[in-house]
């Protein structure tokens, strides 16, 4: 099979396993710079077919390796693939990031709110490990909703974060599993119901606040029309806004 001229070959440097169905892969491989919140594409032959997926990056632009979160997929050729790579073996990384989830498409704002569901925490990592966001925003808000509390990855980086920086708050949300440090409901509820806002004593409003969805079709839905009751819009380049969105599976 001819190789693809989009790829470069990178090597596996460091493996996390949150669980059994829950990793993060740092890759050491030359691409050119990228933005934070960016994704880049993975790839390997399986079974005589090239196989690629977008996976966004959650190491900084400029750090020498690239770091990716991801689930472990039910058929998935790719992130079974993936899952069973250890340090040392290697695999094919596109050239070039790209994406327009990232805060040059944030306008304005005083509060910015990351709302994540599962592996949709990634592009956060990324930007919270840059320097822009620190210096742009008075108030950051990482809101992370996942089905067991297993699957709250990056948990001590982020609490580490707000124990550091007095403008940062880390919510976590546990859906299926009564834990009595996490919020428990889906982000539509606690947004509608004012939990949210009471939670981290920040009103959500079209003034101060800009949002970014990352995670399923159905949260970023039903996301941006519980937001809509406060005033909150979606961004276009056309109309500015104060939800910018990234489907993430």
């Amino acid at each position: 099979m001819p190789a693809d001229t989009r790829f470069t070959t990178g090597v596996i440097t460091d493996k996390h396993c949150w669980h059994e169905n829950l990793f993060s892969l740092s890759v050491r491989s030359s691409i050119k710079p990228f933005v934070a919140g960016q994704f880049t594409s993975l790839a390997a032959n399986i079974n005589d077919t090239h196989t690629a997926r977008a996976y966004s990056i959650a190491s900084a632009p400029g750090e020498t390796d690239l770091e990716f979160y991801f689930n472990r997929v039910i058929d998935g050729p790719l992130s079974n693939h993936l899952a069973e790579l250890e340090v040392g073996d290697s695999i094919e990384v596109a050239k070039s990031a790209a994406g327009f989830f990232t805060l040059e498409e944030v306008i304005g704002g005083n509060d910015l709110w990351m709302m994540a569901t599962g592996t949709g925490l990634g592009p956060y990592i990324s930007i919270l490990r840059s320097a822009d966001v620190w210096q742009r925003f008075s108030k950051i808000i990482v809101v992370h909703a996942v089905r067991r509390e297993a699957d709250l990855g990056y948990r001590e980086e982020l609490v580490k974060l707000a124990d550091e920086h007095k403008s940062f708050q880390y919510i976590p949300v546990v859906t299926r599993e009564k834990i009595k440090t996490t919020l428990s409901q889906r982000f539509p509820k606690i947004i509608s119901n004012g939990t949210l806002a009471a939670e981290t004593g920040c009103d959500l409003n079209p003034e101060s606040s800009r949002i970014m969805l990352c995670g399923s079709m159905d949260m970023i839905k039903d996301t941006t029309v519980a937001l809509k009751e406060s005033g909150i819009t979606k961004h276009l380049r056309s109309k500015h806004g104060q939800i910018i969105s990234e489907k993430y599976w």
